[in-house]
């Protein structure tokens, strides 16, 4: 009967362990999608320069901000003559065109004709929305998982 019970239990470890490591990266992103969902985000849509733009095309880009523990709308402020904002109360989601400002704390997201800038470092654009995580401590994170292995 003893001798059963150490191979099941070695089975037993072996498949558990298979099962984390194939489903730990999906639960990761998964729960790391639902904090970026849960704060209150900002989406930006810009269109670079033709000038600044590269091969002297314009090009529209989607930013989508989520601010960490941003968790009231009004937290937000935005600023500059040039700049248009709109907020989905369902969604928690402030919509930005334009030229100037978004702030949040001490944390300035910066619209301008060259982009869009962040600490003074202007944000690549891409085909695709670019989802940034603003953390607590002011660094820029990904909002994209992607599942390593």
């Amino acid at each position: 009967m003893r001798a059963i019970r150490k191979p099941f239990l070695t089975l037993s470890l072996l498949v558990a362990g298979a099962v984390l490591f194939v489903t730990g990266p999906l639960l990761i992103c998964i729960y790391k999608r639902y904090r970026f969902d849960h704060n209150v985000r900002v989406i930006v849509d810009t269109t670079v320069d033709p000038e600044t733009g590269p091969e002297g095309a314009s090009e529209p880009c989607r930013y989508i901000f989520s601010l960490e523990g941003a968790a009231e709308p009004q937290a937000v402020q935005f600023s500059g003559s040039g700049i248009a904002h709109t907020y989905d109360p369902k969604t928690r989601i402030h919509g930005v065109t334009g030229v100037g400002k978004v702030i949040y704390r001490e944390r300035v997201i910066e619209l301008s004709r060259l982009g869009v800038l962040y600490g003074g470092q202007r944000l690549p654009c891409s085909s695709q929305p670019v989802l940034i995580l603003v953390k607590e401590n002011g660094r820029i994170v990904t909002g994209h998982c992607e599942l390593r292995w």
